[in-house]
Protein backbone atom coordinates (compact mmCIF):
# COMPACT_ATOMS: atom_id res chain seq x y z
CA UNK A 1 0.00 0.00 0.00
CA UNK A 2 1.53 3.63 -0.84
CA UNK A 3 2.27 5.98 1.88
CA UNK A 4 -0.29 7.93 2.70
CA UNK A 5 -0.29 11.46 0.20
CA UNK A 6 -0.43 14.75 1.89
CA UNK A 7 -3.58 16.19 0.59
CA UNK A 8 -3.55 19.40 -0.61
CA UNK A 9 -6.37 22.00 -0.35
CA UNK A 10 -9.52 20.44 -0.31
CA UNK A 11 -10.07 16.89 -2.06
CA UNK A 12 -13.35 14.88 -3.22
CA UNK A 13 -15.07 13.80 -5.60
CA UNK A 14 -16.63 16.99 -4.25
CA UNK A 15 -19.45 17.22 -7.13
CA UNK A 16 -19.12 20.96 -6.42
CA UNK A 17 -19.54 20.78 -9.24
CA UNK A 18 -21.64 18.37 -9.04
CA UNK A 19 -18.43 20.69 -7.99
CA UNK A 20 -15.18 17.52 -10.63
CA UNK A 21 -3.93 19.75 -10.95
CA UNK A 22 -0.96 20.05 -12.90
CA UNK A 23 3.03 22.04 -12.32
CA UNK A 24 5.79 20.66 -13.17
CA UNK A 25 8.73 19.41 -14.55
CA UNK A 26 11.14 20.51 -17.17
CA UNK A 27 11.02 18.96 -20.87
CA UNK A 28 11.53 19.92 -24.69
CA UNK A 29 8.25 19.19 -26.01
CA UNK A 30 8.43 16.06 -27.51
CA UNK A 31 7.65 12.56 -25.48
CA UNK A 32 11.85 12.79 -24.83
CA UNK A 33 11.22 15.79 -22.23
CA UNK A 34 14.19 16.49 -19.74
CA UNK A 35 13.98 13.96 -17.15
CA UNK A 36 13.16 11.18 -19.36
CA UNK A 37 16.07 8.63 -20.72
CA UNK A 38 16.83 9.26 -23.86
CA UNK A 39 18.29 11.94 -26.08
CA UNK A 40 16.41 14.81 -25.10
CA UNK A 41 17.69 17.75 -26.62
CA UNK A 42 17.26 19.85 -23.00
CA UNK A 43 18.06 17.34 -20.64
CA UNK A 44 22.43 17.29 -21.39
CA UNK A 45 22.80 20.52 -21.88
CA UNK A 46 25.53 20.38 -18.63
CA UNK A 47 29.15 20.64 -19.19
CA UNK A 48 31.03 18.35 -17.73
CA UNK A 49 33.25 20.91 -16.04
CA UNK A 50 30.63 23.42 -14.95
CA UNK A 51 27.79 23.08 -12.44
CA UNK A 52 24.33 23.85 -13.80
CA UNK A 53 22.27 25.77 -11.49
CA UNK A 54 19.55 26.70 -14.15
CA UNK A 55 16.68 24.45 -15.39
CA UNK A 56 16.72 23.81 -19.57
CA UNK A 57 14.13 26.27 -21.26
CA UNK A 58 11.66 24.27 -22.22
CA UNK A 59 10.41 24.21 -26.02
CA UNK A 60 7.38 26.03 -26.92
CA UNK A 61 4.46 23.82 -27.41
CA UNK A 62 0.46 23.47 -28.22
CA UNK A 63 -1.83 21.64 -27.06
CA UNK A 64 -5.24 20.87 -27.95
CA UNK A 65 -7.67 20.27 -24.95
CA UNK A 66 -11.04 18.66 -25.86
CA UNK A 67 -13.81 19.44 -23.37
CA UNK A 68 -17.66 18.33 -23.44
CA UNK A 69 -18.79 22.37 -23.10
CA UNK A 70 -20.91 24.83 -24.93
CA UNK A 71 -19.37 27.32 -27.10
CA UNK A 72 -18.52 30.47 -26.05
CA UNK A 73 -18.19 34.10 -27.80
CA UNK A 74 -15.15 34.65 -26.32
CA UNK A 75 -13.26 31.40 -26.00
CA UNK A 76 -10.51 33.55 -28.16
CA UNK A 77 -9.51 36.18 -25.79
CA UNK A 78 -9.81 33.68 -22.61
CA UNK A 79 -7.15 31.49 -24.75
CA UNK A 80 -5.04 34.39 -25.29
CA UNK A 81 -4.83 35.51 -21.50
CA UNK A 82 -4.67 32.13 -20.62
CA UNK A 83 -1.36 31.57 -22.97
CA UNK A 84 0.27 34.54 -21.92
CA UNK A 85 0.60 33.28 -18.42
CA UNK A 86 1.33 30.17 -19.26
CA UNK A 87 4.34 30.98 -21.37
CA UNK A 88 6.75 31.73 -17.93
CA UNK A 89 5.22 28.43 -16.59
CA UNK A 90 5.22 25.80 -18.84
CA UNK A 91 5.54 27.39 -22.86
CA UNK A 92 2.86 25.86 -23.90
CA UNK A 93 -0.25 27.11 -25.64
CA UNK A 94 -3.46 25.51 -24.44
CA UNK A 95 -6.26 25.59 -27.57
CA UNK A 96 -9.94 24.88 -26.03
CA UNK A 97 -11.60 22.72 -28.55
CA UNK A 98 -15.24 22.70 -27.07
CA UNK A 99 -17.70 20.63 -27.42
CA UNK A 100 -21.29 20.37 -27.27
CA UNK A 101 -22.47 17.38 -25.28
CA UNK A 102 -24.85 15.83 -27.77
CA UNK A 103 -22.13 16.04 -30.53
CA UNK A 104 -18.89 15.14 -27.82
CA UNK A 105 -18.72 11.20 -28.28
CA UNK A 106 -19.24 11.13 -32.33
CA UNK A 107 -16.46 14.17 -32.51
CA UNK A 108 -14.18 12.18 -29.94
CA UNK A 109 -14.69 9.11 -31.40
CA UNK A 110 -13.80 10.35 -35.36
CA UNK A 111 -11.00 11.84 -34.14
CA UNK A 112 -9.54 8.76 -32.46
CA UNK A 113 -10.27 6.67 -35.76
CA UNK A 114 -8.46 9.64 -38.19
CA UNK A 115 -5.36 9.56 -35.79
CA UNK A 116 -6.19 13.39 -34.75
CA UNK A 117 -4.16 14.95 -32.78
CA UNK A 118 -5.66 15.76 -29.48
CA UNK A 119 -3.28 15.85 -26.09
CA UNK A 120 -6.04 16.10 -23.61
CA UNK A 121 -9.65 15.15 -23.12
CA UNK A 122 -12.37 15.36 -20.96
CA UNK A 123 -13.29 11.89 -19.97
CA UNK A 124 -17.12 11.83 -18.75
CA UNK A 125 -19.34 8.66 -17.96
CA UNK A 126 -21.87 9.11 -20.24
CA UNK A 127 -19.79 10.09 -23.03
CA UNK A 128 -16.33 8.38 -23.15
CA UNK A 129 -16.71 6.56 -20.21
CA UNK A 130 -13.05 5.54 -18.84
CA UNK A 131 -13.05 1.94 -18.70
CA UNK A 132 -14.12 1.49 -22.34
CA UNK A 133 -11.67 4.00 -23.88
CA UNK A 134 -9.03 2.86 -21.76
CA UNK A 135 -9.87 -0.52 -23.15
CA UNK A 136 -9.28 0.33 -26.91
CA UNK A 137 -5.71 1.96 -26.04
CA UNK A 138 -6.79 5.65 -26.31
CA UNK A 139 -5.68 6.74 -23.26
CA UNK A 140 -2.13 6.86 -22.46
CA UNK A 141 -0.86 5.63 -19.13
CA UNK A 142 0.72 7.95 -17.00
CA UNK A 143 1.11 5.99 -13.56
CA UNK A 144 5.04 7.04 -14.15
CA UNK A 145 4.69 10.23 -16.17
CA UNK A 146 2.60 11.50 -13.47
CA UNK A 147 4.96 11.81 -10.49
CA UNK A 148 7.20 12.74 -12.40
CA UNK A 149 6.04 15.60 -14.52
CA UNK A 150 3.30 16.04 -12.20
CA UNK A 151 4.39 15.85 -8.82
CA UNK A 152 2.61 18.37 -7.39
CA UNK A 153 -0.79 16.98 -9.00
CA UNK A 154 -0.39 13.65 -7.29
CA UNK A 155 0.42 14.95 -4.07
CA UNK A 156 -3.25 16.29 -4.45
CA UNK A 157 -4.63 13.19 -5.04
CA UNK A 158 -6.39 11.19 -1.96
CA UNK A 159 -5.65 7.30 -1.47
CA UNK A 160 -9.04 7.15 -1.75
CA UNK A 161 -9.29 9.09 -5.28
CA UNK A 162 -6.53 8.04 -6.94
CA UNK A 163 -7.08 3.95 -5.51
CA UNK A 164 -10.26 4.21 -6.90
CA UNK A 165 -9.28 5.73 -10.59
CA UNK A 166 -6.52 2.77 -11.11
CA UNK A 167 -7.21 0.03 -13.96
CA UNK A 168 -5.43 -3.39 -13.41
CA UNK A 169 -2.83 -0.62 -10.65
CA UNK A 170 -2.20 1.53 -13.65
CA UNK A 171 -3.80 5.27 -13.63
CA UNK A 172 -5.21 6.61 -17.12
CA UNK A 173 -6.61 9.59 -16.46
CA UNK A 174 -7.02 12.42 -13.33
CA UNK A 175 -9.87 12.63 -11.42
CA UNK A 176 -11.76 15.72 -11.08
CA UNK A 177 -11.03 17.12 -7.61
CA UNK A 178 -14.91 17.73 -5.99
CA UNK A 179 -17.27 16.02 -3.62
CA UNK A 180 -16.42 12.18 -3.33
CA UNK A 181 -19.39 10.25 -3.78
CA UNK A 182 -23.03 11.11 -4.75
CA UNK A 183 -26.36 10.69 -3.53
CA UNK A 184 -29.29 10.44 -5.58
CA UNK A 185 -32.08 13.88 -5.81
CA UNK A 186 -34.70 14.66 -7.32
CA UNK A 187 -34.50 18.88 -8.53
CA UNK A 188 -37.38 21.03 -8.52
CA UNK A 189 -39.25 23.86 -8.85
CA UNK A 190 -39.37 25.71 -5.89
CA UNK A 191 -42.23 28.36 -6.84
CA UNK A 192 -44.26 25.11 -8.55
CA UNK A 193 -43.84 23.10 -5.06
CA UNK A 194 -45.54 26.42 -3.41
CA UNK A 195 -47.74 27.46 -5.58
CA UNK A 196 -49.06 23.44 -5.84
CA UNK A 197 -48.90 22.59 -2.54
CA UNK A 198 -47.00 19.83 -2.86
CA UNK A 199 -45.86 17.95 -0.03
CA UNK A 200 -41.75 17.36 -0.90
CA UNK A 201 -41.03 15.96 2.21
CA UNK A 202 -42.56 13.37 1.76
CA UNK A 203 -41.41 12.00 -1.48
CA UNK A 204 -38.99 9.13 -1.14
CA UNK A 205 -38.89 7.60 -4.91
CA UNK A 206 -39.93 8.84 -7.99
CA UNK A 207 -43.16 7.18 -8.28
CA UNK A 208 -44.16 9.96 -5.35
CA UNK A 209 -43.83 13.17 -7.41
CA UNK A 210 -46.78 12.10 -9.90
CA UNK A 211 -49.20 14.23 -7.81
CA UNK A 212 -46.41 17.06 -8.58
CA UNK A 213 -46.40 16.73 -12.16
CA UNK A 214 -50.03 16.34 -12.54
CA UNK A 215 -50.27 19.55 -10.72
CA UNK A 216 -47.70 21.35 -12.54
CA UNK A 217 -48.81 20.70 -16.60
CA UNK A 218 -52.40 21.97 -14.53
CA UNK A 219 -50.48 25.39 -13.93
CA UNK A 220 -48.87 25.05 -17.05
CA UNK A 221 -49.74 22.31 -19.92
CA UNK A 222 -46.51 23.11 -21.39
CA UNK A 223 -44.14 22.25 -18.05
CA UNK A 224 -42.85 18.34 -18.26
CA UNK A 225 -39.56 16.10 -17.49
CA UNK A 226 -37.55 13.77 -19.41
CA UNK A 227 -38.45 10.58 -16.86
CA UNK A 228 -35.34 8.88 -15.02
CA UNK A 229 -33.20 5.58 -15.48
CA UNK A 230 -35.18 3.07 -14.03
CA UNK A 231 -32.20 1.42 -12.89
CA UNK A 232 -30.31 4.03 -10.62
CA UNK A 233 -33.48 4.00 -9.02
CA UNK A 234 -34.69 0.32 -8.78
CA UNK A 235 -35.40 -0.99 -5.70
CA UNK A 236 -32.83 0.72 -2.99
CA UNK A 237 -30.38 1.48 -5.73
CA UNK A 238 -28.01 0.31 -7.86
CA UNK A 239 -24.46 1.08 -9.21
CA UNK A 240 -23.17 0.24 -12.81
CA UNK A 241 -20.17 -1.26 -13.84
CA UNK A 242 -20.16 -0.45 -17.77
CA UNK A 243 -21.82 2.84 -17.24
CA UNK A 244 -24.87 4.61 -16.59
CA UNK A 245 -26.41 3.68 -19.75
CA UNK A 246 -25.34 -0.59 -19.71
CA UNK A 247 -26.76 -3.61 -18.29
CA UNK A 248 -24.46 -4.74 -15.71
CA UNK A 249 -25.29 -3.12 -12.07
CA UNK A 250 -24.73 -4.11 -8.28
CA UNK A 251 -26.35 -3.59 -5.61
CA UNK A 252 -25.29 -1.12 -2.88
CA UNK A 253 -26.96 -2.97 -0.38
CA UNK A 254 -24.85 -5.97 -1.45
CA UNK A 255 -21.71 -6.61 0.55
CA UNK A 256 -20.27 -9.46 -1.90
CA UNK A 257 -20.49 -7.43 -4.81
CA UNK A 258 -23.04 -10.01 -6.81
CA UNK A 259 -23.60 -8.55 -10.61
CA UNK A 260 -26.78 -9.14 -12.26
CA UNK A 261 -28.51 -8.19 -15.40
CA UNK A 262 -30.38 -5.22 -14.19
CA UNK A 263 -33.10 -5.64 -17.16
CA UNK A 264 -34.24 -8.92 -15.14
CA UNK A 265 -34.92 -7.40 -11.57
CA UNK A 266 -38.33 -7.02 -11.02
CA UNK A 267 -37.18 -3.29 -9.24
CA UNK A 268 -36.34 -2.67 -12.75
CA UNK A 269 -39.78 -3.72 -14.22
CA UNK A 270 -41.39 -1.86 -11.28
CA UNK A 271 -39.12 1.40 -12.01
CA UNK A 272 -39.94 1.25 -16.03
CA UNK A 273 -43.41 1.10 -15.27
CA UNK A 274 -43.45 4.40 -13.13
CA UNK A 275 -42.03 6.18 -16.33
CA UNK A 276 -44.39 4.66 -18.49
CA UNK A 277 -47.03 6.00 -16.74
CA UNK A 278 -46.00 8.97 -16.95
CA UNK A 279 -45.71 9.28 -20.89
CA UNK A 280 -48.95 7.93 -21.36
CA UNK A 281 -50.23 10.83 -18.76
CA UNK A 282 -48.21 13.70 -21.02
CA UNK A 283 -45.59 14.58 -18.31
CA UNK A 284 -42.54 13.47 -20.30
CA UNK A 285 -41.41 15.63 -23.18
CA UNK A 286 -42.08 13.97 -26.59
CA UNK A 287 -38.57 14.56 -27.74
CA UNK A 288 -36.99 13.08 -24.86
CA UNK A 289 -36.20 9.90 -26.28
CA UNK A 290 -33.92 11.74 -28.59
CA UNK A 291 -29.82 11.34 -28.01
CA UNK A 292 -28.82 14.12 -26.74
CA UNK A 293 -32.10 15.66 -24.65
CA UNK A 294 -30.57 17.60 -21.82
CA UNK A 295 -33.33 17.57 -19.17
CA UNK A 296 -30.95 19.79 -17.12
CA UNK A 297 -30.83 21.91 -19.27
CA UNK A 298 -34.73 22.17 -19.98
CA UNK A 299 -34.93 22.32 -16.02
CA UNK A 300 -32.88 26.21 -15.96
CA UNK A 301 -34.30 27.36 -18.90
CA UNK A 302 -38.10 27.15 -17.25
CA UNK A 303 -39.13 24.51 -19.38
CA UNK A 304 -39.02 21.25 -16.84
CA UNK A 305 -40.14 21.05 -13.83
CA UNK A 306 -38.54 17.97 -12.37
CA UNK A 307 -34.86 16.45 -12.66
CA UNK A 308 -33.10 13.42 -11.25
CA UNK A 309 -29.53 13.10 -10.78
CA UNK A 310 -26.78 13.52 -8.96
CA UNK A 311 -26.95 15.42 -5.37
CA UNK A 312 -24.55 17.16 -3.13
CA UNK A 313 -24.61 19.86 -0.25
CA UNK A 314 -26.11 23.35 -1.92
CA UNK A 315 -26.82 21.42 -5.77
CA UNK A 316 -29.76 23.33 -5.73
CA UNK A 317 -27.99 26.66 -5.77
CA UNK A 318 -25.72 25.44 -8.71
CA UNK A 319 -29.05 24.64 -10.61
CA UNK A 320 -30.05 28.69 -9.88
CA UNK A 321 -26.69 29.60 -11.31
CA UNK A 322 -27.19 27.83 -14.32
CA UNK A 323 -31.18 29.37 -14.66
CA UNK A 324 -29.45 32.88 -14.29
CA UNK A 325 -31.25 33.13 -10.89
CA UNK A 326 -34.49 33.10 -12.60
CA UNK A 327 -36.07 30.33 -10.29
CA UNK A 328 -35.20 28.90 -6.80
CA UNK A 329 -34.62 25.11 -6.80
CA UNK A 330 -35.09 22.63 -4.10
CA UNK A 331 -33.67 19.47 -3.54
CA UNK A 332 -34.92 16.15 -2.06
CA UNK A 333 -32.12 13.39 -1.86
CA UNK A 334 -33.81 9.60 -2.77
CA UNK A 335 -30.79 7.60 -2.33
CA UNK A 336 -28.31 8.04 0.26
CA UNK A 337 -25.01 9.29 -0.41
CA UNK A 338 -22.49 6.31 -1.65
CA UNK A 339 -19.01 5.98 -3.30
CA UNK A 340 -17.94 3.53 -5.55
CA UNK A 341 -15.53 3.81 -8.56
CA UNK A 342 -18.06 5.91 -10.64
CA UNK A 343 -17.15 8.39 -8.54
CA UNK A 344 -13.91 8.97 -8.98
CA UNK A 345 -14.04 7.86 -12.86
CA UNK A 346 -16.91 9.83 -14.35
CA UNK A 347 -15.55 12.09 -14.49
CA UNK A 348 -11.87 12.90 -15.68
CA UNK A 349 -8.74 14.81 -17.77
CA UNK A 350 -7.10 12.18 -19.75
CA UNK A 351 -3.89 12.09 -21.96
CA UNK A 352 -4.91 11.34 -25.51
CA UNK A 353 -2.58 8.33 -27.22
CA UNK A 354 -2.55 10.77 -29.99
CA UNK A 355 -0.72 13.52 -28.45
CA UNK A 356 3.00 14.33 -29.02
CA UNK A 357 3.39 16.30 -26.07
CA UNK A 358 2.21 13.91 -23.01
CA UNK A 359 4.61 15.31 -20.81
CA UNK A 360 3.42 18.73 -20.69
CA UNK A 361 -0.07 17.91 -21.16
CA UNK A 362 0.08 16.84 -17.86
CA UNK A 363 2.55 19.72 -16.60
CA UNK A 364 -0.48 21.79 -18.21
CA UNK A 365 -3.21 19.76 -15.68
CA UNK A 366 -1.22 20.24 -13.08
CA UNK A 367 -1.22 23.85 -13.35
CA UNK A 368 -4.87 23.52 -13.62
CA UNK A 369 -5.47 21.97 -10.04
CA UNK A 370 -3.09 23.76 -8.24
CA UNK A 371 -2.89 27.28 -10.16
CA UNK A 372 -6.34 29.37 -8.74
CA UNK A 373 -5.09 32.02 -12.01
CA UNK A 374 -5.45 28.91 -14.57
CA UNK A 375 -8.17 27.38 -12.59
CA UNK A 376 -10.78 30.73 -13.15
CA UNK A 377 -9.50 31.19 -16.05
CA UNK A 378 -10.49 28.61 -17.59
CA UNK A 379 -13.67 28.20 -15.92
CA UNK A 380 -15.12 31.95 -15.68
CA UNK A 381 -13.11 33.44 -18.33
CA UNK A 382 -11.62 37.25 -17.48
CA UNK A 383 -11.69 39.28 -14.51
CA UNK A 384 -13.80 42.59 -15.37
CA UNK A 385 -14.87 41.41 -18.93
CA UNK A 386 -16.42 38.25 -18.01
CA UNK A 387 -16.95 38.50 -14.32
CA UNK A 388 -15.99 40.69 -11.36
CA UNK A 389 -15.42 40.37 -7.62
CA UNK A 390 -17.99 41.14 -4.85
CA UNK A 391 -16.99 42.83 -1.42
CA UNK A 392 -17.23 39.15 0.27
CA UNK A 393 -14.64 37.28 -2.03
CA UNK A 394 -17.57 35.88 -4.66
CA UNK A 395 -18.29 36.72 -8.23
CA UNK A 396 -20.50 38.32 -10.23
CA UNK A 397 -21.45 39.05 -14.05
CA UNK A 398 -20.63 42.28 -14.71
CA UNK A 399 -22.86 45.04 -14.67
CA UNK A 400 -25.35 44.64 -17.27
CA UNK A 401 -24.36 41.04 -18.21
CA UNK A 402 -26.09 37.42 -17.27
CA UNK A 403 -24.97 34.09 -18.15
CA UNK A 404 -27.06 34.28 -21.15
CA UNK A 405 -25.38 37.11 -22.74
CA UNK A 406 -21.88 36.92 -21.13
CA UNK A 407 -19.02 36.46 -23.95
CA UNK A 408 -17.61 33.49 -21.55
CA UNK A 409 -18.90 31.13 -18.31
CA UNK A 410 -17.99 27.68 -19.19
CA UNK A 411 -19.89 26.23 -16.34
CA UNK A 412 -18.29 23.00 -15.93
CA UNK A 413 -16.63 23.52 -12.40
CA UNK A 414 -17.66 20.01 -12.19
CA UNK A 415 -15.59 18.46 -15.24
CA UNK A 416 -12.56 21.05 -14.81
CA UNK A 417 -10.38 21.05 -12.47
CA UNK A 418 -9.69 21.58 -8.69
CA UNK A 419 -13.46 22.61 -7.12
CA UNK A 420 -11.51 23.84 -4.18
CA UNK A 421 -9.39 26.77 -5.55
CA UNK A 422 -12.52 27.81 -8.08
CA UNK A 423 -14.11 31.27 -7.35
CA UNK A 424 -17.64 31.08 -6.09
CA UNK A 425 -20.60 32.49 -7.28
CA UNK A 426 -22.46 35.29 -5.23
CA UNK A 427 -24.45 33.74 -3.04
CA UNK A 428 -22.45 30.83 -2.71
CA UNK A 429 -22.75 29.74 1.17
CA UNK A 430 -19.76 30.83 3.62
CA UNK A 431 -19.70 27.13 5.26
CA UNK A 432 -19.49 24.80 1.34
CA UNK A 433 -16.26 23.63 2.13
CA UNK A 434 -17.37 22.18 5.32
CA UNK A 435 -20.76 20.87 3.56
CA UNK A 436 -18.92 19.09 1.16
CA UNK A 437 -16.11 17.73 3.72
CA UNK A 438 -19.24 16.44 5.78
CA UNK A 439 -20.89 15.31 2.92
CA UNK A 440 -17.74 12.89 1.63
CA UNK A 441 -17.42 11.68 5.61
CA UNK A 442 -21.09 10.65 4.93
CA UNK A 443 -20.29 9.18 2.23
CA UNK A 444 -20.76 5.47 1.97
CA UNK A 445 -18.22 2.80 0.41
CA UNK A 446 -19.44 0.39 -1.72
CA UNK A 447 -18.24 -3.46 -1.66
CA UNK A 448 -16.33 -2.97 -5.03
CA UNK A 449 -14.71 0.86 -4.74
CA UNK A 450 -11.59 0.76 -6.30
CA UNK A 451 -12.68 -2.13 -8.87
CA UNK A 452 -12.91 -1.66 -12.36
CA UNK A 453 -14.07 -3.91 -15.20
CA UNK A 454 -11.45 -5.14 -17.66
CA UNK A 455 -13.46 -5.42 -20.72
CA UNK A 456 -10.69 -6.83 -22.62
CA UNK A 457 -11.56 -10.75 -22.31
CA UNK A 458 -15.17 -10.15 -23.63
CA UNK A 459 -14.52 -6.62 -26.05
CA UNK A 460 -15.88 -7.99 -28.58
CA UNK A 461 -19.60 -8.87 -26.27
CA UNK A 462 -19.33 -5.42 -24.56
CA UNK A 463 -19.20 -4.18 -28.04
CA UNK A 464 -22.38 -5.82 -29.19
CA UNK A 465 -24.21 -4.65 -25.90
CA UNK A 466 -23.06 -0.95 -26.15
CA UNK A 467 -25.24 -1.06 -29.23
CA UNK A 468 -28.26 -2.45 -27.40
CA UNK A 469 -27.91 0.16 -24.31
CA UNK A 470 -27.99 3.22 -27.54
CA UNK A 471 -30.67 1.41 -29.11
CA UNK A 472 -32.66 1.63 -25.92
CA UNK A 473 -31.46 3.82 -23.56
CA UNK A 474 -33.01 6.91 -24.35
CA UNK A 475 -36.79 5.44 -24.68
CA UNK A 476 -36.49 3.26 -21.55
CA UNK A 477 -35.57 7.11 -19.39
CA UNK A 478 -38.37 8.55 -21.00
CA UNK A 479 -41.20 5.85 -20.79
CA UNK A 480 -41.49 6.03 -24.76
CA UNK A 481 -41.87 2.11 -24.96
CA UNK A 482 -44.11 -0.63 -23.02
CA UNK A 483 -41.87 -2.27 -20.41
CA UNK A 484 -43.70 -5.32 -19.95
CA UNK A 485 -43.29 -5.97 -24.51
CA UNK A 486 -39.65 -4.07 -24.75
CA UNK A 487 -37.78 -5.26 -21.42
CA UNK A 488 -38.34 -8.72 -22.53
CA UNK A 489 -36.45 -7.97 -26.12
CA UNK A 490 -34.15 -6.10 -24.51
CA UNK A 491 -33.28 -9.52 -22.26
CA UNK A 492 -33.73 -11.49 -25.49
CA UNK A 493 -31.16 -9.08 -27.70
CA UNK A 494 -28.67 -9.06 -24.90
CA UNK A 495 -28.42 -12.87 -24.23
CA UNK A 496 -27.51 -12.85 -28.17
CA UNK A 497 -24.89 -10.71 -27.57
CA UNK A 498 -23.31 -12.62 -25.17
CA UNK A 499 -24.33 -10.73 -21.96
CA UNK A 500 -23.82 -13.98 -19.81
CA UNK A 501 -20.38 -14.30 -21.13
CA UNK A 502 -19.60 -10.86 -19.64
CA UNK A 503 -21.71 -11.10 -16.33
CA UNK A 504 -19.42 -14.30 -15.91
CA UNK A 505 -16.09 -12.37 -16.57
CA UNK A 506 -17.11 -9.29 -14.32
CA UNK A 507 -18.16 -11.79 -11.32
CA UNK A 508 -14.92 -13.47 -11.59
CA UNK A 509 -12.85 -10.29 -11.81
CA UNK A 510 -14.77 -8.94 -8.86
CA UNK A 511 -14.44 -11.77 -7.23
CA UNK A 512 -10.99 -12.24 -7.12
CA UNK A 513 -10.87 -7.93 -6.68
CA UNK A 514 -12.43 -8.52 -3.13
CA UNK A 515 -10.22 -12.00 -2.33
CA UNK A 516 -7.28 -9.94 -2.44
CA UNK A 517 -8.12 -7.48 0.01
CA UNK A 518 -9.21 -10.02 2.87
Amino acid sequence: MRKKRKLLGLTAVTVLAISMMLSGCSGNGNKNEAGNTGNAKNGSNVEATGENTAEPKLEPVDLNWYIEADEQKDVGAVEEELNKYLADKINAKIHLKLISYANYKTKIDLNFASGEEMDIVSVTGWSTPYQTYVAKGTFLDITELLPKHAPKLKELLSDKLYDAALMNGKLYAVPVVKELGASFDATVRKDIVEQTGFDLASAKKPADFAPYLEAAKKLNPQAGTIGFNPARFAGTGYYPILGDNGALWISFDDPTGKVVNIFETPEYMESAKVVRDWWNKGYIFKDAPIAGFDNNAALVAGKSVLNFGYGKPYAEMQTKSGAQNKFDFVNQPLISPHFDTNDAITVMQAISSTSKNPERALMFLELLNTDPVVSNLVNFGIEGEHYVKQADGTIDYPEGQTGQTTGYDLQRTWLVGNNFINLVRKGTPADIWDKYKEFNDQAKPTATVGFVFNSEPVKTEVAAMSNIDIKYTGAMVAGSLDPETTIPKIIKEYKAAGIDKVLAEAQKQIDAFLASKK
